[in-house]
């Protein structure tokens, strides 16, 4: 899902162009006046989008900080990262105001002097949950890392690769994942990729693998010592024209304790793309 944007309508203007500025970085913007239509229920339909956004940027003006519709936008947004914890909220600072006090404590991009200088501080700021590229799962007493790359040039291939690791254990467990697509299937990657879709078309290979994952076999691997374990399994969405083979890897590094680890990679592949659908579309063409 996209970033939700909160702002005053005294400042339309200025959160237009922020929200231009973001999509030409990449970023997937939620914006009431590209998103809401004749008949739409304003509540309903902003409440849905803020509930589910990765997060919300907040701007902050003289005019937001009185505007009791941006301060419940904000106390919703603050609630969710109370509940989450996690940062939700990402002030912006438009112009000299009191800043609400609790977000007072917040670091804030401030476009005061510099538009480019504001937009660059909150681009790195909401790069954790913007990215599409890499990120974290996190669980209580362990976290994987991962990220995805691809290749278009000559075929199109993708490939993900995941690093489990926690504080409590000295090893760590490193898996990767080679998506091989059949002929149909790269060629639809490439042309996505040539006109700008190119997120939204990994989103859809992974979404292909995770209902793969949920249907079955359970892809779990018994890590018994540093050599990997592998497994093939053939994905398919005849519906969409989708079909690749994915090739799974899972190795363990670091400290040998002498004992065997279990690595759900099954599990891992389904929350990874969970996260990624906070963030991206869906593709408007797929293979076919």
């Amino acid at each position: 899902m996209p970033l939700f944007i909160s702002y005053s309508h005294e400042d339309a203007d200025f959160a237009e162009k922020l929200a231009r500025q973001l999509v030409r970085h990449r970023t997937y913007i939620w914006l009431d006046k590209w998103e809401l239509h004749v008949g739409d229920s304003l509540i309903q339909r902003i409440q849905g989008a803020i509930d589910q956004a990765p997060g919300l940027i907040v701007v902050l003006s003289k005019a937001a900080v009185l505007s009791e519709w941006c301060k419940k936008e904000l106390e919703s947004g603050l609630i969710r990262e109370l509940d989450e914890k996690r940062v939700v909220v990402f002030p912006v600072v438009k112009d000299d105001c009191e800043l609400p006090l609790f977000v007072r404590g917040k670091l804030y991009a401030d476009f005061r002097k510099s538009f480019d200088d504001g937009l660059r501080s909150l681009i790195d700021g909401i790069a954790k949950v913007a990215s599409s590229t890499q990120g974290k799962v996190e669980h209580p007493d362990f976290h994987t890392d991962w990220a995805v790359d691809w290749v278009l040039d000559p075929h199109g291939a993708m490939r993900l690769i995941l690093l489990e690791h926690s504080p409590e254990y000295p090893y760590s467990c490193f898996t990767e994942v080679q998506f091989n697509f059949d002929e149909p299937t790269s060629g639809w990657f490439v042309r996505q990729h040539d006109e700008d879709q190119g997120e939204a078309a990994r989103l859809e290979i992974l979404g292909v693998m995770a209902r793969r994952v949920q249907q079955g076999p359970d892809i779990r691997f018994r890590l018994t010592d540093q050599f990997p374990q592998t497994l093939m399994l053939e994905c398919r969405d005849p519906g969409h024209g989708i079909a690749f083979l994915a090739e799974i890897a899972s190795r363990r590094l670091g400290t040998d304790t002498g004992r065997d680890v279990i690595v759900d990679v099954g599990s891992r592949l389904v929350e990874i793309y969970e996260s990624w659908q906070r963030i991206i579309r869906p593709p408007e063409k797929r293979a076919g």
